[in-house]
């Protein structure tokens, strides 16, 4: 698309490769996946980058025992802006009866600006951001029915680093933010039909300061409903 002087086109280009093993009931993955991403236009000779790789090689194990569920997984990224991270997760679940299951989570998480929160013409962009990192804590209470299902979530994350928006003026990171929070989301399909509703609750802050975070809902409802034809 042409926007005059401002013209900025980004594409990501992914590809990847899984290999998976299975050792009776349990499950192994082993594989790895680039991503470039590339930004074109009449401005981009402004930028001091116009092409981004990341390089990423990962595996995952899953342990079935009967009820219990036990999810295993490690990444590295070789990014070429913001240079080599490692992430992991684990995950243990329980199925009692009657459809329900139990799960507890902990992991870690990479994730770095993009070429629009840098570089964007349109507003909101900072060349100076960091990559996020956080440490996330899950626990869950599920029902699954034939047709239906509910889920009650509650979380913690740790976030150094996290990118907050203050469109149209450039974004920020915020060095120690704390997110807490609990879901609820239930669901119904039937004849080609789908309805999800999903209520969240959360206490976002900034570490530092003490303050909320802005421009960020600590309250949300979300219905969605959609018919296959």
């Amino acid at each position: 698309s042409e926007w005059g002087e401002d013209d900025l086109n980004t594409n990501t280009r992914t590809s990847r490769l899984e290999n998976w093993f299975d050792a009776g009931v349990h499950e192994f993955v082993l594989g790895a996946e680039t991503m470039t991403d590339q930004i074109t236009g009449s401005s981009t000779n402004d930028y001091p980058e116009s092409s981004r790789r990341n390089d990423a090689f990962f595996g995952q194990a899953l342990f079935n025992f009967g009820p219990t569920e036990v999810h295993l997984s490690a990444r590295t990224d070789d990014n070429k802006a913001f240079g080599s991270h490692e992430t992991w997760g684990a995950a243990l679940g329980y199925r009692f009866g009657n459809g329900y299951r139990l799960s507890a989570s902990a992991g870690t998480s990479f994730r770095a600006p993009t070429f629009n929160d840098l570089y964007s013409p349109w507003g909101g962009a900072n060349p100076d951001l960091e990559p996020e990192e956080a440490k996330s804590y899950e626990l869950a209470l599920e029902k699954q029915e034939a047709n239906w299902f509910w889920r009650l979530a509650v979380y913690q994350s740790e976030v150094d680093n996290l990118i907050v928006s203050f469109y149209p003026d450039p974004s920020l990171n915020t060095d120690e933010a704390e997110l807490r929070g609990a879901e609820l989301e239930s669901g119904w399909s039937q004849d080609g039909w789908s309805v999800k509703a999903a209520l969240s609750v959360g206490d976002f802050e900034d570490k530092k300061t003490g303050e909320p975070l802005l421009y960020r809902a600590e309250q949300t409802v979300r219905l969605d409903v959609e018919k296959d034809f």
